[in-house]
């Protein structure tokens, strides 16, 4: 039977979830909230129907659901199916994937109908309601032709299939890019998110492989390549991520994959690309329900792939608009490190000059807001013409080559062939942006010829 409004809670929050039934249907909704589930199918299709049938879904956020990746699974098709509405219950740090999404906040609501709180979030109810009532004749000729989002899990699996964390790091500015892969995942079976070291794509394909758990039988694996030194290696990193669900370890890893449904997610390609395109394009051929999203800063260049260039974050936003993702970034890691810091009308200002003497560069933006608490906000602004230097103290918790801004300028450099670096080399003369016409005059000669300059560029 279907209801107005899905509640998607965990179970440590069952007392929240009672009052919000109660009150929703004081207010005359009709609610789906208490369905015992058995251990190992909390989010079958049987949930995903109540979903689909429903005309809104609330999230209750607490420091309890936000680990549960079956509430986020739950809250990720509500928000595919543009009918999410978001409550936060108790303090927590939202996942990922919703933070940009506008959420009430009842942390203290204690059920009273004249909370200004439960207010907004009843008036987004019948909105969202509404709309979905007006809309259920065209919904329901699609029902029929639209494929199945998340698919049912094998009844033995009683946790979702992933190696991704738990908990992943907050996304800023990236929403638009977030939209666009997973449209382009849908469309693509392999995908590469393509940028200059520091630009964020490992994160960003962390976000975009949290919102496909629970959509692929066989789960969704991350395989880091950064620590892999040799590109005869890059199977075996795969089979060691992918363990759980293959048996045969990297002995015919390809054969495995022929008739599974899963998701790769390979990060850091680059100083093993050649190896890295093999493997994938080997995989693909063979197993069609295997989608790849990978990252490197340059192209796997095969014909399956699509490219995704990422490019750094926007400075500047538009007037009444919350602050771009640069400002939003650099104001999040000054305030882990400088509990008083805020955007006012002053430091605004002064923020928004760094993010653009560090080009909206993420990793940069990191590092220079790590600086804080010694240099000031002005007397960091001051210091950044010597970058190389004043960049350099990231979390222990960063791979190596992110700890400082010169150790991820030498990977990346480390990566290029001499012509290449001969190329780079030259085209230093320039102090800003230059065409393809002019850095064929400035860095063509006798050992660098034109045409060598348009196939490196």
């Amino acid at each position: 039977m279907s209801a107005d409004i899905f509640i998607s809670y965990a179970r440590d929050d069952r007392a929240a979830a009672q009052r919000f039934a109660e009150a929703f249907s004081v207010a005359g909704f009709s609610v789906w909230w208490d369905v015992e589930l058995r251990a190992g199918d909390s989010f079958d299709q049987r949930i995903e129907t109540a979903i689909r049938d429903a005309k809104a879904v609330v999230v209750l956020w607490s420091e309890h659901s936000v680990q549960s990746r079956w509430v986020r699974a739950e809250a990720n098709l509500g928000d595919r199916l543009k009918m999410l509405l978001p409550a936060r219950i108790g303090p927590c740090e939202l996942p990922i994937l919703f933070e940009l999404t506008h959420t009430v906040d009842l942390c203290h609501w204690d059920g009273s109908p004249a909370n200004e709180g439960w207010r907004s979030l009843l008036a987004q109810a019948r909105r969202v309601v509404q709309s979905r009532e007006q809309k259920a004749p065209e919904a329901s000729a699609q029902a029929g032709a639209a494929k199945s989002e998340l698919p049912t899990a094998p009844p033995q699996v009683s946790r979702p299939r992933t190696n991704l964390p738990a908990t992943l790091l907050p996304l800023f500015g990236r929403e638009k890019e977030r939209q666009a892969l997973l449209e382009a995942l849908d469309a693509h079976q392999v995908v590469t998110i393509s940028g200059p070291g520091g630009v964020g794509k490992s994160r960003l394909a962390q976000a975009v492989a949290a919102a496909h758990i629970g959509q692929f039988d066989h789960g969704v694996w991350w395989v880091e390549l950064a620590s892999v030194g040799a590109g005869a290696l890059v199977s075996d990193a795969i089979a060691r991520a992918a363990g759980p669900i293959l048996h045969g370890g990297t002995d015919n890893l390809v054969d495995q994959m022929r008739d599974l449904r899963l998701m790769l997610v390979i990060d850091n390609c680059e100083h093993v690309i050649d190896a890295a395109a093999d493997i994938i394009a080997a995989i693909t051929s063979a197993a069609p329900g295997v989608r790849i999203l990978t990252t490197s800063q340059e192209r796997l260049k095969l014909s399956a792939e699509h490219l995704f260039r990422l490019n750094p974050l926007s400075i500047d936003a538009e007037a009444g608009a919350e602050p771009s993702g640069a400002l939003a970034l650099f104001a999040a890691r000054a305030k882990s490190v400088q509990a008083g810091f805020t955007l006012n009308s002053e430091t605004i200002l002064i923020a928004q000059q760094i993010c653009r003497q560090l080009d909206g560069l993420p990793l940069a933006i990191e590092l220079a807001a790590a600086r804080l608490p010694v240099l000031g906000l002005r007397g960091l602004q001051e210091r950044l013409h010597d970058r190389l230097r004043v960049l350099g103290n990231a979390s222990r918790g960063a791979p190596a080559r992110q700890r400082t801004l010169r150790a991820a300028l030498e990977w990346s450099y480390a990566l290029l062939t001499p012509a290449e670096k001969t190329l780079f080399a030259r085209l230093g003369v320039f102090v800003s942006s230059f065409d393809l016409e002019a850095a064929e005059r400035v860095c063509a000669d006798d050992t660098l010829e034109a045409w060598e300059v348009v196939q490196l560029a």
